[in-house]
């Protein structure tokens, strides 16, 4: 008999221990609930590098709010200063995530294809080529 309860004080306590481990893990949230928060969730850009150096002296694109909303919709918003008085206001499209690849889509414009490098709750840091050089484009949560 004492065998017995030997084994089932030994068997509780390491049940015990393991739900006691498992309430401590949390799964990160997937990188589409972070991008989209969930519903939707606006970014605007705070940087942009192209091999190491910054280009992002352009204030057309300092005021531009990228949403990505749950269901894959993206909007593009060109904010009160445009880069190109004829630009549409709004451009409107899709995005999708593949691992680490962003592929956003824009109105009638081709596929734009964006490595994740770091994404959070408040912060996208994305990398693409462009003209053989490497761009690094950082958001902010809004």
């Amino acid at each position: 008999m004492k065998k017995v309860h030997a084994t089932t004080l030994a068997l509780t306590a390491l049940l015990l221990a393991g739900t006691t481990a498992c309430e401590n893990t949390t799964d990160p949230a997937p990188q589409g609930d972070l991008l989209s928060g969930g519903g939707s969730k606006t970014w605007k850009v705070v940087s942009i590098t192209k091999d190491g150096s910054d280009r992002f002296q352009s204030s057309c694109r300092a005021d531009n709010l990228y949403t990505f909303a749950a269901g894959n919709a993206f909007t593009l918003d060109e904010g009160t200063k445009k880069c190109t008085a004829t630009d549409p206001q709004r451009l409107t499209g899709t995005w999708s995530l593949s691992n680490s690849v962003l592929s956003v889509k824009q109105g009638t414009r081709s596929y734009l294809y964006l490595e994740i490098k770091s994404l959070s709750a408040s912060h996208l840091v994305v990398t693409n080529d462009m003209d053989g050089e490497k761009v690094e484009t950082t958001f902010a949560a809004q």
